[in-house]
């Protein structure tokens, strides 16, 4: 991997934990990159980290910094979802973000995520159950679950949702959830009505 394609990683990366309240939280939202790795990268100390490893933290932390040469365009639909999800978090609302697909739902659901605080993005899939759901929103929280029950992980995610300013969970492909699980959502819209905004 050539140096100027690290330093733009770097850069995102830097961009990515200024969102979080420690970096250790930022590292924790990320699957399979540890704080010590972070540190390396945003110290200069590469040598022993992998371009493998690389490409997953460009991959997580900002889709233009994969090399792809894929620039972002707001188009009509862009500028619909970033006005959407600005109103849910501004004004904590419930929304329903609906499109076909590729019109550019989850990329403008990313670029806003990326580019505001207190933004939590959650990919649903038709595979998940209760448990991987709560899972993922504590994970793209940036908080430890290892060793605590499925309950206990709702209520720390809720209760460090309610202490933020202007949080938003954005639940893309939200509506691959099963209806089991998606019961289990209306406990936390219960709970974080008025406190939180929510997107699906």
């Amino acid at each position: 991997m050539k140096s100027n394609e690290k330093t733009a990683i770097i850069e995102a990366l830097k961009k990515y934990i200024a969102r979080y309240p420690s970096q250790a939280r930022a590292a924790e939202s990320l699957k399979g990159v540890s704080a010590a790795t972070l540190s390396q990268m945003l110290n200069g100390k590469h040598d022993n980290i992998s371009a493998e490893m690389w490409r997953s933290v460009a991959s997580q932390v900002a889709a233009s910094t994969t090399g792809t040469g894929w620039q972002i365009v707001e188009t009509g639909a862009f500028k619909e979802v970033n006005m959407a999800l600005a109103d849910a978090q501004d004004y904590r609302r419930v929304r329903w973000i609906v499109g076909d697909a590729g019109c550019g739902k989850t990329t403008a659901a990313t670029v806003y995520a990326n580019n505001n605080r207190e933004v939590f993005k959650v990919l649903c899939d038709e595979d998940m159950r209760k448990g991987d759901f709560v899972r993922e929103i504590a994970r793209v929280m940036g908080f430890k679950t290892k060793g605590m029950r499925i309950r206990d992980i709702l209520n720390t995610s809720i209760d460090r949702l309610m202490e933020m300013e202007s949080p938003l969970l954005i639940f893309d492909e939200g509506d691959k959830l099963n209806d089991n699980v998606f019961h289990y959502f209306i406990n936390i819209y219960n709970r974080l009505e008025g406190s939180c905004g929510i997107v699906f």
